[in-house]
């Protein structure tokens, strides 16, 4: 499990590990700023380093399993169950000759930056 974090500004930084959390949290360095899913807002200037994310998304027959990564460690995954006419509707941003779909509405997190262009993998 882990707890995603906002800089002073509240701009999203990579997510930290629950105890790191209760650590800024006792020594008044962060803020809860939402339960579900956790969230914390450092109450000091950060360097706003970002780790290179990855995105994998497959496209399976009936469900859809997507995963994002650093280097270290997995950040989130999932799987969206959905009708095929329903993703005909969708706006995807491309597809490429063995099945891989990314679909721009439904799959966001704040531990992926804004506007980040993400590698399949």
């Amino acid at each position: 499990m882990l707890v995603f974090v906002l800089n002073k500004d509240g701009k999203s930084l990579m997510p930290c590990k629950p105890r790191k959390a209760r650590i800024l949290l006792k020594e008044g360095k962060a803020r809860v700023i939402q339960h579900t899913p956790f969230t914390i807002q450092l109450l000091y200037g950060s360097s706003g380093y970002k780790q290179p994310v990855t995105l994998g998304i497959d496209a399976g027959y009936e469900n859809i399993g997507f995963s994002a990564v650093s280097e270290k460690t997995e950040l989130i995954s999932g799987e969206v169950m959905a009708d095929i006419v329903l993703l005909s509707s969708l706006p995807v941003l491309s597809i490429n000759s063995i099945g891989l779909i990314l679909i721009a509405s439904h799959i966001r997190s704040r531990s992926i930056p804004d506007g980040k262009i993400l590698d399949l993998l």
